[in-house]
């Protein structure tokens, strides 16, 4: 019996013991491949595997490679947009035993940042400050090898 690739509904995002469901990608974009945390409770990285992008759209390979601004007058193929609820059980810095902690979330140069919690081991974000939104082009498809979040 041959083994079923994984599907976008069935990847789960694995975190200091918590589980979180991946959310369909469009198709063609990317495909993500793996998670990993190091450490579990300061960081956490979601990978994604670049795709071949088909001949006649408009991408050129080779040049550019430090350039992440998207192709003049090009809209965004995705928005991607990234909600960060909260955190648990992070580690105590300083003297009084808490923290006062920010997530940082990256997606290639931009880059988006909760508001501090004060003196909290366990922060939780309002939606209204903690949504972030990222639109994706297809010019910097090859560029986009994750989505960073640092606590």
């Amino acid at each position: 019996m041959k083994k079923r690739a994984p599907t976008n509904s069935d990847l789960t995002w694995h975190h200091s013991g918590h589980s979180f469901h991946t959310p369909p990608i469009p198709h063609g974009l990317h495909n993500p491949t793996t998670t990993t945390t190091t450490p579990p409770h300061k960081r956490a990285q979601l990978r994604f595997k670049s795709l071949p992008v088909p001949k006649g759209l408009g991408f050129k390979s080779g040049s550019g490679r430090n350039n992440f601004s998207p192709a003049p007058g090009e809209l965004p193929i995705v928005i991607c947009k990234i909600q960060i609820i909260g955190c648990t059980q992070l580690l105590a810095k300083d003297r009084n035993g808490a923290s006062d902690p920010f997530v940082v979330v990256s997606v290639l140069l931009m880059r988006h940042q909760t508001p501090v919690a004060k003196r909290t081991l366990n922060p939780v974000y309002n939606p209204k400050d903690a949504t972030f939104e990222f639109p994706l082009y297809l010019s910097l498809a090859d560029k986009l090898v994750g989505v960073e979040l640092v606590v």
